[in-house]
């Protein structure tokens, strides 16, 4: 992994030969509207967008995102997700 910052936006690369690969981490909550308030001063700033009524997602450097999700308590689990090439 490789990490540098550039315009105000730290640029991570994942992978193998320096290709930048997204990477979503989700971070389930019990109460959305609490934590969405919680996580927007953690983050100094509104999510880059609201994909549904129970999700928002921050971008916080090129190719890393992580989302927060309300989730039923009894259900909750942090989520990572990319899309990665694969070797045979």
């Amino acid at each position: 992994m490789f990490i540098s910052r550039s315009n105000g936006l730290w640029q991570i690369k994942l992978g193998l030969n320096g290709q930048g690969k997204d990477l979503f981490v989700g971070i389930p909550v019990s109460n959305y509207a609490k934590s969405l308030d919680w996580y927007q001063r953690l983050f100094g700033c509104e999510p880059s967008f609201l994909p549904n009524d129970v999700e928002a997602v921050w971008q916080l450097a090129e190719h890393l995102f992580t989302y927060i999700i309300g989730h039923n308590q009894t259900n909750s689990r942090a989520a990572g997700a990319g899309k990665f090439p694969t070797y045979a």
